[in-house]
């Protein structure tokens, strides 16, 4: 599943896929609609439990769609990696500007 936290803070599922790249471009093309149309400048952050390669794979399909954009990287806390387990992953963008 893949899932997102809306303007109240509320989880609310987006979409479902199977496989690592299929999870990766559908979370992308949530967070597109999300953002209705590219901004001038956005950054990116990625985090992980225990799968830091997630971030290379992430990091490229961003800059193919965005262009070389700040993109920050960290593993989870343990508190919460503890509840999400190993594999999990997450993506957030934060816009800084009007969109193009």
């Amino acid at each position: 599943p893949i899932l997102a936290i809306d303007r109240e803070g509320k989880v609310v599922p987006r979409a479902t896929a199977i496989g690592r790249k299929r999870v990766i471009l559908a979370l992308l093309d949530a967070m597109a609609e999300d953002m209705g149309c590219v901004p001038e400048t956005v950054r990116f952050g990625i985090i992980h439990v225990g799968i830091p390669e997630i971030v290379s794979e992430v990091r490229e399909l961003l800059v193919a769609r965005y262009g070389e954009v700040e993109i920050l990287t960290a593993p989870v806390t343990p508190v919460l990696a503890t509840h999400i387990g190993i594999g999990a992953w997450g993506l957030s963008y934060m816009v800084e500007d009007l969109p193009r």
